[in-house]
């Protein structure tokens, strides 16, 4: 019996619990399905504290609460923290748009103020008289 296997296991597990008590994301977890000519079969993959756990699931050989349970909710999750995140970058880009496109009014306001000052500071200074 290997103590230092023991312990590093524990601790493994301790920095898992504490991860899965975070938020996780879609980056998480990966999703494989593989067909067979009899059967197919699932692969979670759960990635936490540079830990990986992975699940497989054979459907043919799970009752209907194993199916929604350990297929269809992950499943579905998966997709909703997917949409989410779609949602989310979508109104971050939008935001980040409509900043750049009022820095650029600005900038534009800014650039066309200063030059109808230089011109009047020129007319002043030439007594001419030139406007828009």
């Amino acid at each position: 019996l290997n103590v230092r296997v023991k312990m590093k296991t524990n601790a493994i597990m301790r920095n898992l619990e504490r991860s899965l008590d975070m938020d996780l994301t879609r980056d998480d977890f990966i999703f494989k399905l593989e067909r067979f000519e009899e059967s197919m079969r699932f692969q979670v993959q759960l990635n936490v504290n540079r830990a990986s756990l992975i699940f497989n699931f054979e459907p043919c050989l799970l009752s209907f609460h194993e199916l929604r349970t350990h297929i269809l909710v992950p499943t579905l999750f998966h997709a909703l923290l997917t949409y989410q995140e779609n949602i989310a970058l979508k109104k971050r880009l939008s935001q980040w748009e409509s900043k750049q496109n009022l820095e650029s009014v600005s900038k534009s306001k800014d650039i066309l103020l200063d030059y109808k000052m230089n011109l009047n500071a020129f007319n002043l200074m030439n007594n001419t008289n030139v406007s828009f």
